[in-house]
């Protein structure tokens, strides 16, 4: 089966979602598909021009397909030079056009499967009566003219979507409720077999190792919103010390400028870290948390990569209640707390951080539960609905 993926993103990215894409190409050539990815020529950012690596080496994913830069106007580099109130507009109609072009030129490409998570581009392919598979990670606010003309096309296969909200509102908004699954996001689970203990990764990291460390490793900000470093930061300054040894606030992910005004004694920041470190950064911490404040969207509507590493590197997690992650999340395998309440957050860290035990138990689920999670078991999933 050869598949043709097309994705308008920037590759590589230090955004989770060019992670995600790098991913499921991986499994699904692992998985016995021919896959080829074709994404738009951009101009880099510093930290990945820094970085000096492919798409490959930057997000340490074998390279068992194929990725092929199309030619792209790139409008996302003009936006220093225009009115704010101009950039959805310019954006909208970049991805728009690229997505047209990118299926015009690739629809003579024999592939039996084409697959994209953006809207515009399935919608160029629904146009060309092309077969393809929807990922949808984004609603629109509303049922517009392109989710319609999408999800009501003939040549639609499958839509993934990520949680049972998003299946949910696709059925109620007309789509076929047979053409759509839930599929959340996943984990390489070879990635955390035999990792160091907790003080070697310390080490590694040049962390301190007499101290207790509650972590936030991935991003800062989504879609223009802090995720909730700020209160976890106001948490943990409320606890300066438990049994002893200081409590300090690990978060890693970038970027440094939104979390400036939290910086004090008790805070540690990095910057976008390498994939291939993301385990042991995990595993340096005592606590791990989601400490995510309800929005629509946090609630509804994602599946965050990082739940699912959290889970694999079994370390205990604290995480905001929200609907979305209760899909995989549950008073077993993790401790709930009321979304963007920040005194639940101090009870909660105390609360594992003065019991071991309970905190080796919803460790343990957690890493039991995340083996149903796998990028490949993802992928055969998906595939096993369309053949």
């Amino acid at each position: 089966m050869k598949i043709l993926y097309l994705a308008n993103i920037r590759l590589p990215t230090e955004r989770a979602h060019g992670y995600q894409i790098m991913k499921m190409c991986q499994a699904l050539s692992s998985v016995g598909a021919e896959v080829s990815l074709y994404h738009p020529q951009r101009q880099q950012s510093p930290l990945v021009k820094k970085s000096g690596k492919d798409p490959f080496d930057f997000y340490n994913i074998s390279p068992n397909f194929k990725i092929h830069t199309l030619p792209n106007l790139d409008v996302v580099s003009w936006e220093r030079y225009l009115p704010v109130f101009t950039r959805p507009l310019l954006g909208f109609l970049q991805n728009f056009f690229w997505a047209f072009y990118a299926v015009n030129k690739t629809r003579k490409i024999f592939a039996d499967i084409y697959y994209t998570r953006d809207l515009t581009v399935a919608f160029w392919l629904a146009y060309f009566q092309k077969r393809f598979i929807f990922e949808i990670h984004t609603l629109p606010r509303k049922r517009s003219w392109l989710i319609r003309s999408v999800l009501g096309s003939g040549d639609l296969l499958l839509a993934a979507a990520l949680t049972s909200f998003i299946k949910n509102k696709l059925v109620k908004w007309g789509a076929p409720e047979d053409k759509i699954i839930v599929a959340p996001d996943a984990v390489d689970l070879s990635a955390f077999k035999n990792l160091p203990s907790p003080k070697e990764c310390r080490r590694k990291f040049n962390l301190p190792e007499d101290v207790w460390l509650v972590g936030y490793i991935g991003r800062f900000e989504s879609i223009g919103r802090e995720k909730g470093v700020g209160i976890l930061a106001e948490a943990v300054r409320q606890i300066p010390e438990v049994d002893g040894r200081k409590v300090m606030l690990l978060a890693v992910g970038g970027p440094l400028p939104m979390v400036e005004k939290y910086k004090n004694q008790q805070t540690i920041f990095f910057d976008h870290q390498p994939a291939e470190d993301v385990p042991y950064w995990i595993k340096a911490c005592d606590v791990v948390t989601i400490p995510w404040q309800w929005t629509e969207f946090s609630a509804y509507y994602t599946s965050p990569l990082k739940l699912f590493e959290y889970m694999a590197a079994d370390v205990p997690i604290i995480a905001s209640d929200l609907p979305a992650l209760r899909e995989v999340l549950n008073e077993n395998n993790a401790v709930l707390v009321k979304a963007g309440d920040r005194e639940a957050l101090v009870v909660a860290i105390e609360k594992l951080l003065k019991n071991p035990d309970l905190s080796s138990k919803i460790a343990e689920q957690a890493k039991a539960d995340v083996q149903q999670y796998t990028w490949e078991k993802r992928a055969q999933k998906i595939l096993k609905l369309i053949r």
